[in-house]
């Protein structure tokens, strides 16, 4: 039954559209599959969270192998909204800092998630991917949400 709003918020397109006419945003073609995708990746860890507080193992070991799953088909869209956006950040930051970026993007965001999903040595281990997942999560839009505010003013349409 949760499965009809879900789906409801994800197809809705109205909100994700409008970003097409933001400074900064207006190239990034892949925000809404990398967002719908985070989306449902979020939904799983939390998922995947209560299921290991509320000790169900059958679950807990569904909800892993779709965690897992989630987190590696997100760097698709990631990878393909980060493409879109490199102009824009190459205005707004130096290389070494884009650089630094990615890296903690995707460490945080799939590699440490990954390798304490695989060590799968109970609650504390689910916990700590959620929590870096969120962190770099959390980066991530922290940074996307910012760039129309830092674009220049030359960008911006009327």
């Amino acid at each position: 039954m949760e499965a009809i709003p879900a789906f409801g918020s994800a197809a809705y397109k109205g909100v994700l559209l409008s970003t097409n006419a933001q400074p900064g945003w207006k190239d990034a073609r892949w925000m809404g599959g990398y967002l719908t995708n985070s989306a449902l990746l979020m939904g799983c860890a939390e998922l995947l969270v209560l299921s290991a507080i509320m000790k169900q193992t059958h679950a807990a070991a569904i909800l892993r192998t779709a965690f897992i799953v989630l987190l590696l088909v997100n760097v698709i869209p990631l990878g393909l909204l980060l493409a879109n956006l490199q102009p824009t950040h190459a205005r707004l930051y130096t290389r070494e800092q884009q650089w630094r970026a990615g890296v903690f993007i995707f460490t945080a965001g799939t590699v440490i998630p990954v390798g304490l999903t695989l060590l799968n040595r109970g609650f504390v281990f689910i916990l700590g991917a959620v929590i870096v997942l969120l962190l770099g999560s959390w980066v991530i839009r922290f940074a996307y949400v910012k760039i129309p505010h830092t674009s220049p003013l030359e960008n911006q349409t009327s």
